[in-house]
């Protein structure tokens, strides 16, 4: 994978040092986080890296009243971009995609989906 710029006011670059860490993300209580493999660590060149998994993140919550089907929200690395995805009952059924070569906006978007304005 490549490495990526994030502005140097983001909370985001302020929490990846030098090490693998998982980067903190904020998911209201009403999502069961599954999965959360995004981890970074900042180069000596200032760059950030990130994991290259298809599997990055996958979180599911309960549907609104009226709704039967869960909400799932899954994140990962595709060959040469994220891609963040809200669908019910299966891939055949997506309401809302993303895809996006920006770290920046990869975490903007996944932590503004998760506070529930996806649409």
């Amino acid at each position: 994978m490549g490495s990526f710029w994030l502005p140097p006011d983001s909370p985001s670059a302020a929490s990846i040092g030098e090490d693998w860490a998982p980067i903190p993300l904020q998911a209201p209580a009403e999502w069961t986080v599954h999965k959360n493999a995004i981890v970074a660590r900042r180069l000596p060149s200032g760059r950030y890296e990130v994991n290259d998994s298809e599997d990055l993140f996958w979180a599911s919550k309960r549907p609104p009243a009226g709704e039967r089907e869960d909400i799932h929200l899954d994140a990962g690395w595709y060959g040469s971009r994220f891609r963040l995805v809200v669908f019910v009952r299966d891939w055949d059924h997506i309401r809302r995609d993303l895809s996006t070569t920006d770290l920046g906006e990869f975490i903007t978007t996944l932590e503004s989906w998760l506070a529930g304005s996806h649409g």
